[in-house]
């Protein structure tokens, strides 16, 4: 009780304190434009797990990625399996195979779509477009353009060419752990991959910030409905803004709507945190 009393605590503070920050960088990106700050760009991340181990320790198994505005809503989505992974403790494996079991059914020695290190170029081409370019990377909605304001579009940079990452207040730690295991298995030697406290922000946080910019108050119960996201969720259990067919789906959780997988979490996420502003963005 006492842990998890602690963690709220400190996901409180986060979230005072990513509050803070998103109203600081968008006032300086944007003086305020109600317009411009409708056309920010946003990336939320999201991924599936084999479990935290030891409060630190954490095996990605999916991985997704959705960027959105506020003007146009979803604007590129990506999600790819994460893997293999090996684990040699006993008792951690164990528990691994039991958390995939009950969750997204992914199995350990699953290969990944792509090599570990082209996942980690798929997030940094995003986080860091014009960084990415320069070195030959160009991925998502940035294989052609690069850059911003001058196509009619804005990037909030919380350091320098640098976009900050999205995440479910639930999933933070999760997220956090996950890259920065994955950036370790490639052993990739740069500090610019997002793994520290502030290359993220929680999700809470961005809506309320960009609430304020709008004099009005975001939707009561749209924390309630992030809270849900990536976890086992009935199979008719959908959003009123997306379709029956399975769509936001990955191909592995499609067939059986399995509501662990990052893509749909990314995706409805995103929708949530636009219905929760639509009020005010007309």
């Amino acid at each position: 009780m006492a842990d998890v009393e602690e963690t709220n605590r400190l996901l409180d503070e986060k979230y005072e304190h990513d509050k803070q920050r998103v109203a600081e960088m968008l006032r300086k990106r944007t003086n305020g434009c109600q317009h411009k700050i409708k056309k920010m760009r946003w990336l939320i991340c999201s991924t599936q797990t084999y479990g935290l181990f030891d409060g630190a320790t954490c095996y990605p198994a999916e991985l997704g990625i959705c960027e959105f505005d506020f003007n146009e809503g979803i604007l590129e989505t990506f999600s790819t399996p994460v893997g293999p992974w090996h684990i040699d403790n006993e008792v951690q494996r164990t528990r691994a195979l039991y958390h995939a079991s009950e969750t997204h059914q992914m199995p350990l020695g699953r290969r990944g779509r792509l090599e570990k290190p082209a996942v980690c170029m798929e997030i940094l081409g995003r986080t860091e477009p014009r960084l990415a370019a320069a070195h030959g990377v160009r991925v998502g909605l940035y294989r052609d353009e690069i850059d911003d304001h001058s196509r009619g579009f804005y990037h909030l940079e919380h350091s320098p060419k640098r976009r900050p990452l999205v995440c479910l207040r639930h999933e933070f730690r999760l997220v956090q752990a996950s890259l920065r295991e994955l950036c370790q298995s490639v052993n990739l030697q740069y500090e610019g991959f997002p793994k520290a406290d502030d290359d993220f922000i929680l999700a809470e946080a961005l809506v309320d910030a960009v609430a304020e910019f709008f004099d009005g108050e975001p939707l009561r119960e749209y924390p309630a409905f992030l809270k849900g996201l990536g976890s086992r969720l009935p199979r008719e259990s959908v959003t009123p803004w997306e379709k029956r067919d399975g769509a936001l789906f990955c191909p592995l959780h499609r067939p059986d709507r399995n509501s662990c997988c990052a893509a749909v979490t990314v995706s409805r996420a995103a929708y949530i945190l636009l219905y929760a502003l639509d009020h005010m963005l007309d």
